[in-house]
């Protein structure tokens, strides 16, 4: 049922009669605000490989306009720049091989703008699961190992596929799976703690009851939520 939820709400979104907040017309070009009356709502998602950070953006994508929408697509071309941040950047401090400081110096700025900030997290349970299946960038952790190998395991986080070999990557040392969930969420409530445009939210919330998970995000930032709210794309 998680996963059908998922591949509902992140197909196709651009064109989708319904998805109020990226309706396009037939030239390919964003209607005006006017058009369909979406509420403005600039936010970015961060989380960990597969924690639901794609369902949130497209349940954003579904309900709001986002007005400044390319500050949020973040390409290998622009990650050295440092006009953008990868989604799964670790959070740790950087005495633990993490980037900390970047992404303080990044939600910093997203305040200025007055864009919010939703870091997602999962149960550590389904999430390690989910690990051990797609692996994402830890596969020297997890892939074809036994848990009781990987709940001993140490390595190291791989580049992502045909990521340029002369570009900085946010790798880190991984100290086994369940450390990398420990050190992931005890960084993400660390930052919530320290930043008051950024929260967290429970992927397990938004699956079970997405327009209220919505809710306590968009009355966070200051934003109304729609009301014809629509938990799925083109729904």
């Amino acid at each position: 049922a998680n996963r059908m939820l998922y591949l509902l709400a992140a197909g196709a979104l651009h064109g989708v009669p319904g998805a109020q907040g990226v309706w396009m017309t037939k030239n390919n070009e964003p209607e005006s605000l006017d058009a369909f009356h979406a509420p403005v709502f600039n936010y970015h998602v961060l989380g960990m490989f597969d924690s639901g950070t794609n369902l949130m953006n497209a349940m954003g994508l579904a309900n709001y306009q986002k007005l400044d929408e390319g500050f949020y697509k973040c390409h290998r071309d622009k990650w050295n720049g440092g006009s953008c941040m990868w989604k799964h950047t670790p959070p740790m401090d950087e005495s633990d091989l993490g980037f900390r400081t970047v992404i303080d110096n990044h939600i910093a700025t997203l305040k200025k703008l007055n864009h919010s900030v939703v870091m997602m997290v999962r149960n550590p349970i389904s999430h390690l699961a989910s690990w051990k299946k797609a692996p994402y960038q830890l596969h020297s952790c997890a892939r074809n190992k036994k848990w009781d190998v990987i709940l001993e395991t140490s390595c190291d986080m791989d580049k992502p596929p045909r990521w340029p070999d002369d570009m900085v990557f946010p790798t880190f040392k991984a100290p086994g799976l369940v450390e990398v969930w420990n050190s992931y969420v005890r960084s993400y409530v660390d930052i919530a703690k320290a930043h008051e445009n950024a929260m967290v939210m429970r992927y397990e919330d938004l699956v079970l009851e997405p327009e209220k998970s919505m809710k306590i995000f968009a009355d966070f930032a200051g934003v109304e939520i729609p009301e014809n709210f629509s938990a799925f794309a083109g729904a």
